[in-house]
């Protein structure tokens, strides 16, 4: 089966799925590609519009089996020739709602994940919320929908002057926003604006207790600026937002400022994944599927205590290193660990490394080795049971990481022993 996959970034070609996708983001591209090699589906990346537009003028774009689709709204062009595809291949778009009528879709489930983030924010004993949006896409009118819904809901308050991005009566996109970004009338730059804002917020009289970002990245531009200006927050101010972006809480301490930061983690892997499974029902059976939407909730991730506490190190190690010792012989053990801590898997890894002095496959595939050696010395089982009993995925890789390790064969090791 052939589908295709557009990226304007990369070119890449792997066994048919058309995707058309100009995002970045390598994670979900990497788990399109794998759930199509799972599946036997063939995958053509393609990098240029014209090429889509040349497919379907030509008509050769029948000969893909069906199309999955990540592309912005902003992207006017593109996302034309996204919604143009779907009269001629089966089609499901991901993060991105298309204007179709009954258009198939998996992407996150945005309304029940600001009631979780806006839940999480009252159980903080946070009454009042502001909101701060500078994009024009569904995903944040979505957002912005469920925050008035959970605000009265939870009989919260949102004040006119905290929110920006919308017009809080009509609940509207503001005039200043134009495409993918808003924009400053007189410079016509997006961070202009935002920082023009961020002064705006401060002149209010009274600060909300919490704001929430429909982007991290805007709170990262926020905690920029709190430096650049040298703010300190009187008392104690909340961020929330979305996506999980560790360039933000990788470079920034959230707790010496002053700063509780609160994300929900977006399961970007999964929701990918989804879409694939859903373009499968989709050609597979053809029109006896009703539309299909496929919405992913989140994970709280919750970053108010400070990684130089000790106690904090010392629980965070501790957890981790029990559930590891239980279970090191799992295929996939990172997985629960994520869901458990309710960590993202870069800022799990690179706090890991911080704390056990060592990255996270090292101490794993050291254990293993560990548990390999005792037995070894202790059973007389053949050495491809022993590797594959340990958790290790195939006996090469045992055999490489002994010899590393050990300076000597599994076998030569076992000889010496017994």
């Amino acid at each position: 089966m052939k589908i295709l996959l557009v990226n304007h970034i990369i070119i890449e070609q792997e066994n048919g799925v058309a995707v058309l996708n100009n995002s970045q983001n390598f994670e979900i591209q990497d788990a399109i590609l794998s759930c199509c090699r799972e599946r036997r589906f063939s995958v053509e990346i393609i990098r240029k519009a014209e090429t889509i537009s040349a497919m379907i003028a030509d008509g050769t774009v029948r000969h893909y089996a069906g199309a999955v689709g990540i592309v912005p709204m902003a992207k006017k062009h593109l996302f034309g020739l996204w919604e143009r595809l779907h009269g001629f291949i089966p089609c499901v778009s991901i993060f991105a709602q298309t204007s179709i009528p009954d258009a198939w879709y998996a992407g996150p489930d945005d309304d029940a994940n600001t009631g979780m983030l806006l839940k999480a924010l009252k159980d903080l004993n946070c009454k009042k919320i502001g909101f701060f949006n500078a994009v024009d896409s569904v995903y944040a009118r979505t957002r912005f929908a469920a925050f008035i819904k959970y605000i009265h809901s939870y009989g919260l308050a949102a004040e006119p002057g905290w929110i920006f991005g919308f017009d809080p009566a009509s609940g509207k996109l503001a005039q200043n926003i134009s495409g993918n970004q808003v924009f400053d009338g007189k410079t016509g730059k997006l961070e202009i604006f935002i920082k023009n804002s961020f002064a705006r917020l401060f002149k209010c009289k009274k600060l909300p207790d919490a704001v929430i970002f429909c982007k991290d990245y805007f709170a990262q531009l926020f905690m920029e600026y709190l430096r650049e200006k040298k703010i300190k927050i009187p008392g104690r101010l909340i961020i929330a937002g979305y996506d999980n972006s560790f360039s933000l809480t990788g470079n920034m301490d959230f707790h010496r400022q002053g700063i509780h930061y609160i994300t929900v983690n977006i399961d970007f892997r999964n929701i990918s994944r989804n879409g694939i499974k859903l373009l499968e029902e989709l050609i597979v059976g053809k029109k006896k599927f009703p539309p299909g939407i496929m919405l992913t909730r989140g994970s709280l991730a919750d970053y108010n205590k400070d990684d130089t506490d000790p106690g904090s190190n010392n629980n965070f190690k501790n957890r981790v290193a029990e559930y590891i010792e239980k279970n090191y012989a799992d295929e996939d053990i990172l997985k629960p660990i994520l869901e458990q801590t309710e960590l993202s898997r870069h800022y799990f890894l690179s706090k890991f490394k911080k704390i056990f002095n060592q990255p996270f496959v090292q101490y794993i595939n050291n254990l293993r080795l560990e548990k390999s050696v005792s037995a070894i010395c202790s059973h007389k089982i053949p050495l491809t049971r022993i590797a594959f009993d340990a958790g290790f995925g195939t006996y090469q890789n045992f055999y490489q990481l002994f010899i590393k390790k050990y300076k000597c064969s599994p076998q030569k090791y076992k000889d010496t022993f017994l």
